[in-house]
């Protein structure tokens, strides 16, 4: 059976658990279904490595699907969506993975206590972020080289820039443009190779899965799997604190949100 047969057997098992037989966003239904071969490369010869696939579907790895196009509830069934295809992929079970996230007020609370353990020094790796123009996003997974800046991805020993997908703006896509180096898509985007090499290294040194501008804030995400997610919002002045229940960009929903200092806060996804 070919990959894309693989594919649409993962699919149709996914929908037929989840009791509707039909695909849930009728649009995004092709554009999906043409995710599978780099889902299937990737998982390639890990199939059944659990950390593997715990580290590459931390958010905006490569088994954490972007919709950039799409309604936050869109967002949120195919996100959760691809990572159970791709756990069904890679033969791990991404669901257990998922529901294990939440998993009481001591481990909201162990989250919590190591960022602010780091907090000072995430403060300086926020402020090398915003100083560093042109890197909207910087997401490294605990993989032995392999990051990502922006959309571009350092995998499997390729470094390659993810189109978005023309219907719902998927990233990764099946449309990607090939760079010869890190080094090149830098000098392309007139980003410091120097700077942007400092900032990864601290990124990974303090263990943090990702750094992203947002419209009104810096998220850096501390751990996550689909729509659960941990982390910091240094808010611009000004800015209004997120509300419990509130959706985020992503397709994320705030279940904890806890000022910590004036600008910064707390919070947690699902």
């Amino acid at each position: 059976m070919n990959g894309f047969a693989l594919a649409m057997v993962a699919i149709a098992s996914l929908l037929s658990a989840d009791g509707t037989g039909q695909f849930p966003v009728q649009r995004a239904q092709e554009e999906f279904a043409k995710l599978a071969p780099f889902v299937l490369e990737y998982c390639g010869a890990n199939q059944g490595n659990v950390e593997m696939f715990r580290r590459a579907a931390q958010p905006f790895g490569p088994m954490d699907l972007m919709v950039t196009k799409g309604s936050s509830r869109e967002a949120e069934i195919l996100r959760n969506l691809y990572v159970g295809f791709a756990g069904a992929a890679c033969k791990v079970n991404a669901a257990a993975l998922a529901r294990s996230f939440h998993c009481g007020k001591g481990c909201t609370a162990d989250r919590r206590s190591d960022l602010l353990s780091r907090l000072e020094a995430i403060k300086g790796v926020v402020k090398q972020f915003v100083a560093l123009a042109g890197v909207d996003l910087i997401s490294q997974w605990g993989i032995v080289r392999e990051f990502r800046v922006n959309n571009l991805f350092t995998i499997m020993r390729q470094t390659n820039e993810a189109v978005a997908s023309h219907v719902m703006g998927f990233i990764p896509s099946d449309n990607w443009k090939g760079f010869p180096s890190v080094a090149d898509f830098l000098k392309a985007k007139g980003i410091s190779e120097t700077a942007f090499a400092d900032l990864l290294g601290n990124v990974k040194k303090l263990s943090l899965a990702a750094v992203v501008r947002e419209r009104q804030a810096i998220r850096v995400v501390r751990v996550g799997i689909a729509d659960n997610e941990s982390g910091l919002l240094f808010l611009d002045d000004d800015q209004p604190l997120p509300t419990v229940g509130a959706m985020a960009d992503g397709g994320r929903r705030y279940v904890v949100i806890e000022k910590i200092e004036k600008n910064i806060v707390f919070y947690e996804t699902d």
